[in-house]
């Protein structure tokens, strides 16, 4: 008979379910922090560059903005918020506010109206290394505003995320319950930083601009205006509509406040009077300041009557400036200018370029005679200045000041190493034309620029270096101070080794030595030292 079928295994046993476990306390949660609404996340800011720029700030929506009393308890009813916002610390930290919401509850939405910030000096803002947003909502009333709640951040991660997006916790400190929670708002930053240098338009064409004249052809041309720059095209004779402007260049510095306004481009009919303004526009040239590379655009022209006047075909791009730093150390040998008394030297740097030239001066060093002593720095913006002029001065209470002597040294060098530290010549000469020698000073030059931008910029009939060969003269004298410190150690810890009695030698050879050693000992190369080679080097000794 066949056997009896084999039962199936028991089943394993089912490991009971494991208890409920309590749901972690969300972040949106209050009383997660004992009623007070927790802080912003802490951003390590210690490695970060705050730069000048425009921080657009975007309030979107509010979550649970309400009025409390005296003892944090909620007040019902409809409010009008609104915000403030500050940025830094100090006096002259900017402040700006948005219109109220009417009849909002306690879910208002702002509708994403921006608030407009233009950092021109960062510095003077930050607190202990930190730039600090304070963000207010209050309640606007006929007499008197009330405070709905208060959050304060600090936002110098935004100087480099460039975007950011987040809901911030509000709080509101009562008379009798101290802080308590006041809901939240939602608000989103957008930061452009800018730079100084050289903002380049081409000129190109016109298309379909409106005629100002009743007979013939128009002689139109472009007017850029930036600041207190106000540049020209030339004079298309007989241009008409549609002009071609023959793709002329036009150049305009972006300085430390410019940035800020708007260019007012402006299209002309030249007469033999006055000039008719066929069309204008005004934009940010903040978007044309973050890359470096060349675009294209069309431009919308308007009447004064707001009716349009055509289109304009404009090239786009910006060269960003390097710093220069120029350290005057001392004077030695000075020809003395002075028949009586000590002279007082001073030294003049200029630097002459094809859009901006710049010219500062050190302090003078009264009495400072033929060895005088500045210890100063100074700061230039380079684009296509390729060379720096050092004239040194004998001020004088009564007259015009002396020469004492001047020399030109260029700063291709500087470009391609990083910096230049040493005595210059100065010299004068004389009636005959003769150069005369008229002593030394000591110049540190040190350069920055931005990673990949080779400078002298638009000088194409010069050799250009970017930063791959650059260094960083600080950081190469803290590498050389290291390796001066590693080296004494070493010394002093072969100083140190002691020396076996028995065996007379020591143990500071490193592998590499002793593999040489043994090399040098295996006369047939066979890697092996027999008895032959062993008698070899005794009878050498």
């Amino acid at each position: 008979p066949p056997p009896p079928p084999t039962p199936p295994p028991p089943a394993p046993p089912v490991a009971p379910p494991p208890p409920p476990l309590a749901p972690p306390p969300r972040d949106d949660d209050a009383d997660a922090f004992g009623g007070i609404p927790p802080p912003p996340p802490k951003v390590d800011t210690s490695e970060m560059n705050i730069v000048p720029g425009r921080l657009t700030v975007t309030v979107l929506h509010g979550r649970d903005v309400t009025r409390h009393d005296d003892k944090g308890q909620v007040k019902p009813g409809k409010v009008d918020p609104y915000l403030k916002m500050q940025v830094g610390a100090g006096k002259k930290a900017p402040k700006k506010k948005t219109n109220p919401v009417k009849n909002s509850g306690p879910n208002p939405d702002f509708q994403e109206v921006q608030i407009v910030f233009d950092i021109v000096d960062p510095d003077p803002l930050l607190e202990n290394g930190k730039l600090n947003m304070e963000v207010a909502i209050w309640d606007d009333n006929t007499f008197s505003d009330d405070l709905l709640g208060t959050v304060t951040f600090d936002i110098a991660h935004i100087f480099n995320d460039r975007e950011y997006t987040d809901w911030l916790k509000l709080s509101f400190k009562t008379p009798a319950h101290g802080v308590v929670a006041a809901g939240e708002v939602q608000l989103s930053f957008y930061f452009e930083p800018v730079m100084r240098g050289v903002l380049m338009f081409t000129c190109f064409e016109g298309k379909q601009l409106t005629s100002m004249e009743m007979f013939g052809k128009q002689d139109p041309y472009c007017q850029f205006t930036l600041g207190d720059q106000v540049v020209r095209s030339s004079t298309i004779e007989k241009g008409g509509r549609n002009p071609y402007f023959g793709e002329e260049e036009i150049e305009l510095w972006v300085d430390a406040v410019n940035w800020q306004e708007d260019l007012i481009f402006r299209c002309f009919d030249e007469d033999l009077t006055s000039d008719d303004l066929i069309g204008s526009c005004k934009f940010s040239i903040i978007p044309y300041l973050q890359d470096f590379e060349a675009k294209e655009i069309w431009v919308t022209l308007t009447q004064k009557n707001g009716k349009p006047a055509g289109e304009v075909r404009l090239g786009v791009q910006f060269f960003p400036a390097g710093k220069l730093e120029v350290t005057a150390v001392a004077g030695r040998g000075l020809a003395e200018t002075d028949l009586i008394g000590r002279q007082d030297p001073y030294i003049v740097f200029t630097l002459d370029g094809e859009v901006r030239s710049f010219r500062q001066q050190t302090r003078v060093d009264t009495d400072g005679g033929t060895a005088p002593k500045w210890d100063e720095k100074l700061e230039f913006d380079i684009v296509d200045h390729h060379e720096i002029q050092i004239d040194v001065m004998d001020s004088d209470t009564v007259g015009d000041d002396d020469l004492i002597g001047r020399t030109t040294v260029s700063l291709l060098p500087v470009f391609k190493k990083g910096w230049q530290d040493g005595w210059v010549e100065i010299a004068t000469r004389s009636k005959w034309g003769r150069v005369e020698k008229r002593g030394e000073v000591h110049i540190i030059l040190d350069f920055v620029g931005p990673p990949g931008v080779p400078y002298p910029q638009r000088r194409e009939d010069m050799t250009s270096f970017d930063d791959s060969e650059r260094e960083v003269r600080a950081a190469k004298l803290a590498a050389a101070k290291r390796a001066d410190a590693e080296q004494m150690a070493e010394e002093e810890r072969r100083r140190g080794v002691k020396v076996s009695g028995a065996l007379g030698v020591s143990d500071e050879f490193g592998d590499k030595e002793i593999e040489d050693a043994f090399r040098f000992i295996d006369l047939d190369k066979n890697l092996f030292i027999g008895a032959a080679e062993i008698r070899h080097v005794l009878i050498c000794m």
